[in-house]
C-alpha cells in the first residue's frame, strides 16, 4: 500500500512537472549590421534610389516573383508551361537575373509604395542561415480563415564583408 502511495505521488509530481515545464526557447537576435542593412534597404526602395539599390545588391538577383509579375509575363509563363516539358529550366533562367535587368524591369513593379509600406510596418523576422547569409521574412499577408497567409523572403549574403541583397521570393 505504501509503495503504491509513493508511486502515485511520483507519477503526480512527474505529471505536474511535465505540464508546467517550459522548454527553454532560443531567440534569434539579429546582428546590428543586418538590421542596419535592412533599414537602409527599406529607405532605398522607399526613395526609389536605383544607384543606392545597386550598391546594396549583388550583381545577380534570384527573383522568384519576377517571371510573372505583370499580366503579360504571367500569360507567357503559362504558355511556356503548357508547351514545354522542360519549362522548369526556362523558369529558372527567368528567375536568376542581373541587377541591371532587375533595376530596369522589376524594381518599380515589385517595390511599389503599398508594398514598401507593408515591409516597413509588418512583422519582420531575421534568420541567420549561416555565418554569411541572413534570410529576412516579412509577413505580407496575414492568415485568415480563407487564406493561410504569406511571407516575402529576402536574402542578404556577405560579399567582401558587406551584406548584399541577392534574393526575393514568397512563402508559400
Amino acid at each position: 500500500m505504501r509503495t503504491n502511495l509513493v508511486l502515485l505521488i511520483l507519477v503526480m509530481c512527474f505529471t505536474f512537472h511535465s505540464c508546467t515545464y517550459k522548454k527553454k526557447q532560443t531567440y534569434n537576435h539579429p546582428d546590428k549590421e543586418i538590421v542596419e542593412v535592412w533599414s537602409n534597404f527599406l529607405k532605398t526602395i522607399e526613395q526609389k534610389n536605383k544607384n543606392e539599390f545597386r550598391k546594396l545588391s549583388s550583381n545577380k538577383i534570384d527573383c522568384y516573383v519576377c517571371p510573372d509579375n505583370t499580366p503579360q509575363e504571367y500569360e507567357e509563363l503559362n504558355k511556356l508551361r503548357a508547351e514545354n516539358d522542360d519549362w522548369h529550366e526556362i523558369y529558372n533562367s527567368k528567375t536568376h537575373i542581373s541587377i541591371d535587368t532587375f533595376l530596369q524591369q522589376d524594381l518599380n513593379i515589385i517595390f511599389n509604395s503599398d508594398f514598401v509600406t507593408i515591409l516597413k510596418t509588418k512583422k519582420t523576422i531575421f534568420s541567420k542561415a549561416d555565418t554569411n547569409v541572413y534570410q529576412i521574412l516579412v509577413t505580407t499577408t496575414e492568415p485568415t480563415l480563407e487564406h493561410e497567409g504569406g511571407q516575402h523572403n529576402f536574402k542578404f549574403k556577405k560579399e567582401n564583408g558587406i551584406y548584399k541583397f541577392c534574393e526575393i521570393g514568397t512563402i508559400p
